[in-house]
């Protein structure tokens, strides 16, 4: 049998570079491991983020303080918003006059319609716009039809 010898300086440099390769496979995989668990961190505390936000979002403090902000701008334009209201219910818009008092500006209303689309416009407007109250006046029957006169303002 014959046999095989490897240069002492070859074999040096297969030794040193397995470990050079095997030392920087390792710090390869080190340093990825690191951007994965910094990656995961970043979508959990993203995903708490928009939960905490949703939360947040939905509760009824939230709408309530985001209503109030809007209120605003909302009392001035009344008028509008009770049209929108009424546009999708039985109910005929007969008079409308906006007042200002001393407590800011109310609108007083006189509809025409069935006493449950009142109703039903009034607990709506309510849930919508619950710092505006809406204070009945006067219910009176004209020509075989209801007339309802209302007046909103902040409470």
């Amino acid at each position: 049998m014959a046999r095989v010898t490897i240069p002492r300086k070859l074999l040096i440099k297969l030794v040193s570079s397995y470990c050079i390769i095997t030392l920087l496979g390792a710090m390869a995989a080190l340093w990825l491991h690191a951007e994965q668990v910094d990656l995961l961190a970043t979508e959990e505390q993203q995903a708490l983020q928009n939960n905490g936000e949703a939360v947040v979002v939905a509760s009824p403090a939230y709408e309530l303080i985001t209503a109030t902000a809007s209120e605003g701008s909302t009392e001035s334009q009344l008028k509008d918003l009770l049209m929108q209201m009424i546009g999708g219910k039985a109910l005929t818009i007969v008079a409308m006059e906006e007042q200002t008092t001393k407590q800011g500006t109310q609108l007083q209303v006189e509809v025409s319609g069935k006493l449950q689309d009142y109703f039903t416009l009034i607990t709506e407007w309510e849930e919508r716009h619950p710092t505006f109250y809406i204070e009945p006046q006067q219910l009176k029957k004209e020509n075989g039809q209801l007339h309802i006169l209302f007046i909103i303002r902040r409470e």
